[in-house]
């Protein structure tokens, strides 16, 4: 064991990171190592099994906490002496330095789920971003984000603390990060400012996140801001074909990992009074099965006529919304001349389809499947889109699956902007909309319209710091 913490040691000094960093990867890829090498093989061989897809993400990581550094504007931290309750920072020399809670710009959200957060994995229905910002630094030195609670068994197993909960009071804390260069209780400081948040602003009444203890982390951040354990969970570990780490949202329900692995800690924080006086009388915590995890863990597919009412009834109102944040920056490469002549739809598609797949899943916990393929037309006097993008609600090969376009008014002569209909019928009024890829949400963080769609997300959230004039910040 002496030689592999020689091993690590030298690669953290080589990469310029600190060893919990490396250490981390290491537990986060030793599931993928078959168990009869663990048994025959040793502990630094081991490690040069898993090597590569370690220094690779070390080295990511790395590079994005030296970008980050810049753009939060750390130095103004040095020589930080005592940070106050009120989030004020005196230093050694004066003045002091004013911190801020409050929203983090989408596309820098992603930067820290994606490049500085450990698992490196995106969530890519991540519904509130808040941070604690230097005085105009448009990255957060620490970050929390939520999501909605879309697993069942959490629910369930939160049920048993309190039975009358309802699933839209409930968010979940799904990533948090602090820069190295942040004051050790800035965390503690941004759940605090978080809760306040959603008990001033939302119905939230629990906050549910987890530590896996497998990898070292102990909750010890989460236990001093009043969380408290209320069931284990199974955690699974998938790995893509070159080996590296990936979430099952992202590589979907199959596993990958070959290796029984210990339960992930559940814990919770009551937001208001009541919540509180229940997770008080918490004696027990509760053990959630592997059938229970597995069968539960996939949000459903599927779409009800109220429902198809409801989402039809909005869009008109989000297309109107998305019209106001196109730009050049959202619209699809190849169009981008055409945008600057006449700016309109064309080129948007790819965007507004992503847009309204995660407000669906966020808002309504529905899920949809982007498409990209082609609309042809038998309809006279409508022409035809040879590169399309939209969503499916449904099996691919249901006649009876939804199609939603937000921006149909591409094929030039159909009376229309928006359309929801159900493709059997939309064929049988000469629609015909032919798929040629289909891609779920938490796989669209991998494709090229990734970036667009952060530039409109950030647009229509209106969330800008330290920009002149404005300007929302951008990580280019």
């Amino acid at each position: 064991m002496g030689e592999l913490a020689h091993e690590i040691a030298r690669d953290a000094i080589l990469l310029n990171v600190d060893e919990r960093t490396v250490r981390t990867q290491i537990r986060l890829h030793l599931p993928n190592i078959e168990r009869s090498a663990l048994r025959s093989l040793s502990p630094k061989s081991v490690y040069e099994k898993i090597r590569l897809q370690v220094i690779a993400r070390c080295s990511v990581i790395q590079e994005g906490i030296d970008r980050a550094e810049k753009l939060a504007y750390s130095s103004l931290l040095l020589g930080a002496r005592v940070l106050r309750r009120d989030l004020t920072v005196e230093r050694q020399v004066p003045p002091t330095v004013p911190l801020a809670f409050g929203p983090v710009q989408p596309s820098f959200g992603y930067f820290v789920q994606s490049k500085l957060h450990y698992l490196m994995n995106a969530r890519c229905d991540t519904m509130l971003e808040l941070g604690i910002h230097a005085p105009e630094a448009p990255m957060p030195l620490v970050y929390a984000g939520f999501s909605a609670c879309d697993r069942r068994y959490i629910r369930e197993a939160l049920s048993a603390v309190d039975p009358t909960v309802d699933p839209a009071h409930v968010m979940v804390l799904t990533r948090m990060y602090g820069l190295p260069s942040a004051m050790p209780n800035l965390m503690s400081l941004v759940i605090a400012r978080s809760a306040q948040y959603l008990r001033n602003s939302t119905q939230v009444r629990y906050i549910v996140t987890a530590f896996n203890p497998m990898l070292g982390f102990t909750g010890a951040v989460y236990r001093a801001s009043g969380f408290v354990p209320f069931a284990l969970a199974p955690v699974t570990y998938n790995y893509d074909h070159r080996g590296f780490y990936a979430s099952r949202r992202r590589s979907g329900v199959a596993l990958s990992q070959n290796l029984d692995t210990p339960p992930n800690v559940l814990l919770v924080l009551g937001v208001d009074r009541h919540a509180n006086r229940l997770l008080a009388k918490l004696s027990k915590v509760i053990t959630i099965g592997d059938q229970e995890y597995l069968e539960r863990a996939v949000p459903p597919l599927g779409l009800g006529a109220g429902e198809k009412i409801e989402i039809s009834g909005r869009l008109s109102d989000y297309r109107k919304t998305l019209e106001r944040a196109w730009s050049a920056c959202t619209v699809h490469p190849g169009y981008i001349r055409d945008y600057e002549a006449n700016p309109g739809p064309r080129g948007q598609c790819g965007v507004a389809s992503v847009w309204l797949a995660r407000e669906l899943r966020v808002r309504h916990g529905i899920e949809a499947t982007y498409c990209y393929g082609k609309l042809e037309t038998e309809v006279a006097g409508v022409e035809p889109v040879d590169h399309h993008c939209w969503l499916e609600i449904g099996p691919a090969a249901d006649p009876g699956r939804l199609v939603i376009d937000l921006t149909c008014d591409q094929a030039r002569g159909l009376k229309q902007t928006t359309l929801c209909d159900f493709h059997g019928d939309l064929s049988r009024r000469g629609l015909r909309y032919i798929t040629s890829a289909r891609q779920r949400l938490d796989e669209l963080d991998q494709d090229r319209v990734w970036s667009r769609y952060l530039a409109l997300r950030d647009t229509v959230e209106g969330v800008g710091r330290g920009a002149p004039g404005g300007q929302v910040p951008t990580l280019a």
